[in-house]
Formats: structure tokens, sequence, C-alpha cells
């Protein structure tokens, strides 16, 4: 079976050198950002710069998890709603901090906020595109975040990222994470098998699982 990223490269029209195209798992992280772009998972600023050591924030991330998932058509933009506190419902992240809160994909804090400006740090990420995968916390244990950190990197998830628990994010690093989960193979339950971009360019490719909702 081919791996996910394979299908998505054959359908996906990026503005990278079709020379790329014959071993997509060497492109670097100049190759990488423009995939990401195309898929409307990770963009460029307006200059059209991407900024890749800029840090990440979680509601940038929040964006960025959702819109890797089989729920990023999901995302009412334009929906002033909030599960949080201290995510104002008119922000531009709400609807999709909703959207991957109601699915499972991330979750706030005990005192009932999200803490959208601060930056993600290294096992937020990982565990966010783990539950994209469709991995649920009882997957990993009760030691957080060491188990989650562990199944990443037995699924090549964290290969050329270089990082550590605490560790804030930059753009790069998650660039390269979100490619590495795209890249991994995964062999789930057949009849929860979906995929995570649209079905019509995936005929061969992996098919994951979907998360159920709730974190």
């Amino acid at each position: 079976m081919k791996k996910f990223i394979g299908a998505v490269i054959a359908a996906a029209v990026v503005s990278v050198s079709a020379a790329a195209y014959a071993d997509y798992t060497e492109w670097n992280d100049n190759d990488i950002m423009p995939l990401l772009d195309s898929l409307g998972i990770m963009e460029g600023d307006g200059n059209g710069n991407y900024n890749l050591d800029a840090y990440v924030t979680r509601e940038e991330m929040a964006k960025i998890a959702v819109n890797s998932s089989a729920y990023k058509d999901e995302t009412a933009v334009g929906l002033k709603v909030s599960p949080f506190s201290d995510v104002d419902s008119s922000s531009w992240a709400a609807p999709y901090i909703l959207n991957g809160t109601r699915n499972g994909i991330f979750s706030g804090y005990l005192d009932g906020t999200f803490q959208p400006k601060d930056m993600v740090t290294y096992e937020e990420a990982v565990t966010m595109m783990l539950r994209v995968l469709g991995y649920k916390d009882t997957d990993f244990g009760i030691s957080y975040p060491y188990g989650q950190v562990s199944m990443a990197k037995s699924i090549d998830m964290l290969d050329n990222i270089i990082s550590d628990y605490g560790c804030w994010m930059t753009r790069r690093q998650i660039a390269r994470l979100v490619y590495n989960s795209l890249d991994t193979e995964k062999t789930t339950d057949k009849n929860k098998l979906i995929t995570i971009f649209d079905a019509d360019f995936v005929e061969d490719a992996v098919l994951i699982s979907r998360p159920e909702n709730g974190s």
C-alpha cells in the first residue's frame, strides 16, 4: 500500500519541481511548505514568506491540525461561537478551535481556557497530530507526554525534527511534523477506515482511522 502522501502528490498541484516528485521522502523544508500551502494546511504571509523560524501559537496549531484532519471541511468559518473563556468568538481562530475540540483533536485546560496566544510546545503539537491520525489518549498509557512522544517516534512522525519536552515549535518544525504525519503508514480497523483528505484522490492511498469525539 502506498503511503498517504504519495496519493496527495499524485493529485495535488503544488509549486515544486517535477523532479522532486521522484523521491518525495527526501523533500526539504522549502519543498514541504508549498505542498502544505497547496493543501490549505499551512500558508505564507501576505508577502509570500513562510517565516519558517517563527514560533507557532496554540491557535495557529489548532488551525493546522484541523486542516490536516478528516474534519477540515466541518470548520464553520464565520461562526461566532467559542468553547473557551479566553477565545473571542469573533476571532479568526474560534471556528477551528471549536471544530478541533468537538472532534477530539485537542482540548483546553482545567480552568476552561485554551490559551490561544501561548506558543505550542513539542508535546502538545505531537499529541494533536497523533489525534489527527486517529489515536486516542488511551493508546498512550497514563504517562503524558512520554507515551505520546514514544508512539510518535515509533511511527516516524519525529524524523528530522530536533526538539524536546517543553520547547516551543517553529513553523519549520511543525511543517515537518505535519508532513511526517501524512507520510506515515497506518493499519487500523477496516470498518473505521477513511481518508484525511478528499477520497477522490486516494484510490491507492493509505486509509486511516477517524478519531471519535472527545479527548
